[in-house]
């Protein structure tokens, strides 16, 4: 039981900061009637040149204008970039404590965020499809699911590792956040939370969603 729990938590782990959602052209997409579907939809993934890092009055923004959003780093925070083989592109902040180690999950203490865009119709609709069903249906939500506005847009925040101690003590907590945005795009990020600074990461990750601007 333990050995499934770290397994299951370092795939998650890897999901946030690694980023890794769709690696092949060819996909398995989920509808909403439970029926997986294959598609051979190529995916795109915002790369390097599509953001632009501004030292502002206000702080580091950053800016997607391929997908049309912008957001603030943390005050006190450090962005990294990062690149998976030809495709994946991550943008990932880490908090002022934060240590840095090889392997999952890639911190040890204090708490760090992954972001990265791509474009996929199929997957598009998938995280389209959940967030209107969950709309239409509240009963359907998860216990550990919430559905949010950001940025005018609508969003699932899914919660991992809330209620298994020897998940958060290896891994720590985990918040993701899927917006579906225009032209078949997803924003995809969220924060790695390392026990002892739990409740400051998730003020901070509060005040990162608020700084989020969609076209």
């Amino acid at each position: 039981m333990q050995k499934q729990v770290l397994i299951i938590g370092a795939v998650f782990l890897v999901i946030i900061i690694g980023g890794i959602f769709l690696l092949l052209s060819q996909t398995e997409t989920r509808s909403r009637l439970g029926e997986p579907k294959y598609s051979t939809t190529p995916t795109q993934w915002s790369q390097e040149g599509d953001y632009r890092i501004e030292e502002t009055s206000e702080g580091i923004v950053v800016t997607n204008e391929k997908a049309g959003f912008s957001f603030k780093v943390p005050d006190g925070w450090s962005l990294e970039t990062q690149s998976f083989g030809e495709n994946d592109f991550n943008i990932e902040l880490f908090s002022p404590d934060a240590i840095k180690k090889e392997g999952n999950p890639p911190i040890s203490k204090g708490c760090g965020i992954g972001l990265n865009t791509l474009f996929q119709e199929d997957e598009w609709f998938f995280w389209k499809g959940q967030i209107l069903e969950y709309k239409e249906t509240p009963d359907l939500l998860p216990e550990d699911e919430e559905i949010i506005n950001i940025g005018g847009k609508f969003a699932l925040k899914t919660s991992k590792n809330t209620d298994d101690p020897v998940a958060i003590e290896v891994f720590g907590e985990i918040i993701q956040i899927h917006i579906p945005i225009n032209n078949n795009g997803i924003i995809e990020f969220g924060i790695t939370m390392m026990t002892e600074r739990k409740s400051d990461c998730k003020a901070e990750f509060d005040t990162f969603i608020s700084s989020f601007s969609i076209d």
